[in-house]
């Protein structure tokens, strides 16, 4: 009977992991997203020293186009530039102001989204 009582106690255990692992796992592509964003900003900068405006595409930063759970999308846009984090759970959007504003959900965050650093009642 205990082998049994053992067995049912695991797999239940096991169950709960995933969902609590997949929140962390979630919470870390954001960090990670936010991290490359702002790598983003860094290089943007040192483009604009040496050329005067700013790079149109990731490539010319020498950056990757994704990281785990996120696609990128670099854009030039008269006088600046826009970056889009994209995933199935959250986006993210910046540019040359480097105020990140954050949307849940799989639609592209806009201007209007709550900014990273204000609170949100999402």
């Amino acid at each position: 009977m205990r082998p049994v009582l053992f067995c049912a106690t695991l797999c239940l255990a096991a169950m709960a992991i995933p969902d609590s692992l997949w929140t962390a796992s979630h919470k870390l592509e954001g960090i990670n997203a936010v991290k490359a964003i702002l790598k983003v900003h860094a290089a943007q900068s040192r483009y604009y020293q040496s050329s005067w405006h700013f790079a149109a595409s990731l490539r010319e930063l020498n950056l990757p186009d994704a990281v785990v759970g996120y696609r990128f999308n670099l854009k030039a846009t008269p006088p600046g530039y826009t970056i889009r984090a994209t995933s199935q759970h959250r986006t993210y959007l910046s540019g040359q102001s480097e105020e990140i504003h954050v949307h849940t959900g799989p639609e592209p965050a806009t201007a209007g989204d709550p900014r990273l650093s204000e609170p949100t009642d999402r």
